[in-house]
């Protein structure tokens, strides 16, 4: 399992972001939904080790999800079942930490702009 948690530059957490490895892979987006709800557009290409993932936000609305430069999943913050994800979701990224007691799959990450950071992960 890959999961993020996102910080903003007072150094407060205000979301996590979850990719789960099971039989069919699925995401979570922390404080939009309870559990994991949106499973992969696409099965991932897993070719090279280690595997690039890029996530990104789009103008705000949709987190886009890559896996070695194949988009293998768009989630629309407007399908929150909570209220406050789309406000929530609007923050820009300055630093992400693995957490480190459920995450087994990342190895490093780069923060590239605003909510955009790739992870590399085994």
């Amino acid at each position: 399992k890959i999961y993020v948690k996102l910080y903003s530059s007072t150094g407060d957490s205000w979301g996590n972001i979850q990719i789960m490895f099971k039989n069919k892979m699925a995401l979570t987006v922390g404080w939009c939904h309870v559990g994991y709800d949106s499973e992969f557009e696409k099965t991932p290409k897993i070719t090279t080790v280690p595997t690039i993932w890029r996530i990104t936000k789009d103008q705000n609305t949709q987190l886009l999800i890559w896996c070695n430069d194949e988009l293998v999943l768009s989630y629309k913050f407007t399908t929150s079942t909570r209220s406050g994800c789309v406000t929530r979701y609007a923050k820009d990224v300055t630093r992400i930490q693995f957490n480190g007691d459920q995450d087994n799959a990342s190895d490093s990450y780069k923060i590239v702009k605003g909510l955009s950071f790739l992870i590399s992960a085994i």
